[in-house]
């Protein structure tokens, strides 16, 4: 007898998980459990912090512009987005940069503009990218039918550059070293170096998917996840992290459960569920596999090439990049010309991926930098097995070799940038493995390469019934990508109508968010205004203008998430505004000596900041109907509690009464 039972098991909280449980939940009505390993949920949209005031993502630095209509649904709209500049990826080559664009347009005048004698095949690459993107959708969705065997062959017969490499690729086109240089730049968004990726994956994300330009969630990746998870416990999703899996259940050919150990008591338990979806990649999910089938999984794994993983530096500032000219944009350092030579180097001397997260994020209150560089697993097999805090002298050595080599890279570039570093931790991929259980610390799951696109493994549905694959493995590497392999798990377990149901939503792109609840999200302070020695008025604007994204009633009030002593903090301050002002609402805070909240309004907030809040709240509030009916209205209120009258007194006011 299992000691649970479920509808369906999702095992994973990354984006795919949390995808797929949204929506056999929201559309099957199922009841699902979702298991995490690690003690956050979320995946990678997990940040942490360190001395209080550092805040760091672990996977999400940038988003394509917009984002998704389905990365929005998931969200129910809660989350805002900052756009990076125009120039939102720079290259730097030996002797050359170059910065991409947000526009295809633009992008392609640039090479044209600057290798003139390589204008036809400029024109003819890009048409080949937009074609291979459009296989890449191809591949993955007969990959997710019954009848890929049969179809995917076609697909690769009228879609062949999907399924050839980059070098191939570009080599075919263009013969200039540093044009092919920067055709090939940026696969580090996806997988593997030129000679190893497939075409379709760079065409679908590097040449296709940021075309428009790329956002950033504003308060951060943790926005994302947070939102995500509000939205699966509306639908009944029970999530619960500390869960190791140890196994999945198979009996008669098909998944009827899986076998639980509670990270927090050591109980073990298992779950009946007629419908297991793994989250956590194609490696990890033949691992937890009985014997029989775990070996036939392992001999379609084989073939496929072994993933790149990174070293991961986060740098705390004590001043803004702004002041080394810096403005947001990622900058991408390639030692050689050639990316797979360049991946060959040394720890600390190979390609990097730089991003400034707090430049992009209106709520960050103290700078960050993020320092990638691709690196082979191997590199660190000798220390896997040792536990985190009790590895060898030399693993803690090398970390601050490096460490050290990577800032003086930067230092070289921008000069005075390592006299503003006051905080400094690197992750290896050994950190991948202990925080997201990733097969060698590889956080793209299997590399996009020709033999990944042809293999049966890749895809969401399995040789197992009533067992899928979501998320990366499922679709493609990054977090839409990602998000797509939930639903394709979700549109596999579903039945007819369900899946109906979720295609119709997903075609609108519109969530059904939870009409009692509040608005969410950042607004920013645009005035802040002594009114006595001891009370301050401070308005909140919307981010991009425009009007104010809720309504309230006089005497409403608004809850604020203040970050205070490296903890966030929710206080509620009373609308001191009109309900009639639609670009703005201001409250008014008195200072107590022994209060959190009000102390950090009075002494730390400064105008340009943004905070998260949530509005509005309350029932003291005019009653229209009576009052109109009443001769006279008495308010009676002392001290800052003046606030909600002041506000009721100008909504008076704004109708004409005395």
């Amino acid at each position: 007898m299992a000691d649970e039972e479920a509808d369906v098991v999702v095992i994973g909280s990354g984006i795919g998980g949390m995808t797929a449980a949204r929506m056999l939940a929201e559309f099957g009505g199922r009841r699902v459990l979702l298991l995490e390993q690690h003690y956050t949920l979320g995946g990678l949209t997990h940040e942490f912090t360190r001395q209080g005031r550092y805040h760091f993502g672990t996977g999400v630095h940038y988003l394509t512009a917009g984002p998704g209509p389905m990365l929005h649904y998931l969200a129910d709209g809660r989350v805002q987005y900052h756009r990076l500049p125009h120039d939102y990826d720079r290259l730097h080559f030996p002797g050359f940069d170059f910065a991409v664009p947000a526009s295809e347009d633009e992008f392609r005048a640039r090479l044209t503009a600057r290798f003139p004698q390589e204008a036809a095949g400029i024109a003819r690459f890009f048409a080949t990218a937009r074609k291979a993107a459009r296989g890449m959708t191809a591949r993955n969705l007969v990959a997710s039918t019954p009848l890929r065997a049969a179809l995917m062959p076609v697909v690769e017969r009228l879609y062949p550059d999907t399924f050839r490499t980059i070098r191939e690729v570009v080599a075919r086109h263009v013969h200039d070293p540093a044009l092919r240089a920067i055709l090939c730049a940026r696969w580090g968004l996806f997988g593997p170096p030129p000679a190893t990726s497939a075409f379709g994956g760079h065409a679908n994300v590097a040449l296709q998917a940021f075309m428009q330009g790329a956002t950033h969630p504003v308060g951060g990746p943790r926005e994302l996840g947070r939102a995500i998870m509000d939205g699966l416990e509306r639908f009944g999703v029970v999530l619960r992290p500390r869960q190791r899996v140890r196994g999945i259940i198979i009996a008669q050919g098909r998944a009827v459960g899986v076998a639980v150990e509670d990270g927090a008591t050591g109980r073990r338990y298992t779950v009946r569920a007629p419908c297991i979806v793994s989250a956590v990649g194609a490696r990890n999910t033949a691992r937890l596999l009985p014997p029989a089938e775990a070996e036939r999984w392992e001999r379609a794994l084989a073939p496929l090439p072994k993933e790149v993983a990174t070293l991961l530096l986060f740098l705390g500032l004590d001043r803004s990049p702004t002041a080394f000219g810096l403005d947001g944009a990622n900058h991408w350092f390639m030692p050689d010309i050639d990316d797979d030579a360049g991946i060959a180097r040394p720890l600390g001397e190979g390609i990097l991926f730089v991003s400034f997260s707090s430049l992009n994020n209106p709520a960050a209150r103290a700078h960050t930098i993020e320092v990638m560089q691709f690196v082979d697993p191997a590199l660190f097999r000798a220390w896997s097995g040792t536990e985190q805090g009790a590895r060898p002298d030399d693993y803690a050595a090398l970390k601050a070799a490096v460490t050290a080599r990577l800032i003086d890279r930067l230092d070289a570039r921008w000069p005075g940038i390592k006299a503003s570093i006051a905080f400094a931790e690197l992750a290896t991929p050994l950190s991948f493995v202990t925080y997201q259980n990733s097969v060698d610390g590889a956080f793209y799951g299997l590399a996009t390469s020709p033999a990944r696109l042809r293999s049966s493994i890749a895809r969401c549905r399995t040789d197992l019934r009533g067992l899928y694959m979501s998320g990366q493995d499922a679709w493609g590497p990054g977090i839409e990508a990602a998000l797509w392999g939930g639903i394709m798990a979700a549109n596999a377990a579903l039945g007819f109508r369900e899946t109906g149901r979720m295609w119709r939503a997903i075609r609108s792109a519109r969530a059904a968010p939870d009409p009692a609840a509040p608005w969410c999200g950042y607004m920013r302070v645009s005035r802040v205004e002594a009114m006595t020695p001891t009370i301050r008025r401070i308005r909140f604007e919307p981010l991009d203008g425009g009007v104010l994204p809720f309504q309230f009633l006089a005497g409403q009030y608004v809850t604020l998430d203040l970050p205070v002593a490296g903890d966030i903090i929710a206080r509620s301050y009373s609308i001191a505004s009109p309900p009639g002002e639609r670009g703005f609402f201001e409250i008014a805070v008195k200072r107590e000596e022994q209060g959190l909240g009000s102390s950090f309004l009075h002494r730390e907030l400064a105008v340009g900041e943004a905070l998260r809040l949530s509005a509005p709240f309350g029932t003291f509030t005019l009653d229209a109907a009576a009052e109109a009916e009443a001769e006279r209205l008495l308010l009676i209120a002392g001290g800052v509690g003046m606030t909600p009258i002041i506000s009721m007194l100008a909504a008076l006011a704004e109708r004409g009464d005395t």
